[in-house]
């Protein structure tokens, strides 16, 4: 899509009257900012590393995600599909999931109904939605379908992690 903006060009007596642009304070992207931010605000010590399995397609949502968890010593693995996060738990048993919704091959919800039919303890890991469909009910659709709870993308890595506490508490973060 596009769209046009209508502007006026300020004469050469206006823009002495124009406030000069204010200076970003660092390079950084804003992600890495943001992420800075938190990493201020939150610590893990080392004996409460969670193994984290990111169920997700886009590369750049994968990265962030690992990136904020590897920078708090957490272990993660990443499924591009839910095809790809079932064949996974057929080997390991991460402590909690990390399930994208919209995926090819197998969404998360398919996912998240066939992880909660499999036998013994890898039908009860947590799974929280982080996806971008914030609509009102999406978050009563992905319980129902057997999610332990919701993040909205962009996430909110405070959020991210307040969500983890609440679904992971023998091995709570620390804020």
């Amino acid at each position: 899509f596009w769209f046009t903006v209508p502007m006026e060009i300020p004469s050469s007596d206006q823009k002495k009257n124009l406030i000069p642009p204010v200076e970003p304070k660092s390079n950084k992207p804003v992600a890495e900012i943001n992420d800075k931010k938190t990493t201020e605000t939150t610590s893990l010590s080392s004996d409460k590393q969670l193994h984290v399995l990111i169920v997700e397609d886009n590369k750049i949502n994968q990265m962030l995600l690992s990136k904020f968890l590897a920078k708090r010593n957490h272990h993660t693995d990443i499924a591009f599909n839910g095809q790809e996060a079932l064949e996974y738990l057929k080997h390991k048993d991460p402590d909690i999931i990390l399930m994208d919704i919209q995926m090819p091959e197998m969404d998360g919800i398919e996912a998240t109904k066939a992880i909660r039919k499999l036998n013994g303890a890898k039908s009860e890991i947590p799974i929280i939605a982080v996806t971008a469909n914030a609509m009102k009910g999406d978050r009563d659709t992905y319980i129902a379908a057997g999610m332990n709870d919701y993040v909205a993308k962009p996430v909110d890595f405070d959020q991210l992690i307040k969500v983890i506490n609440q679904n992971v508490p023998t091995k709570k973060l620390e804020m």
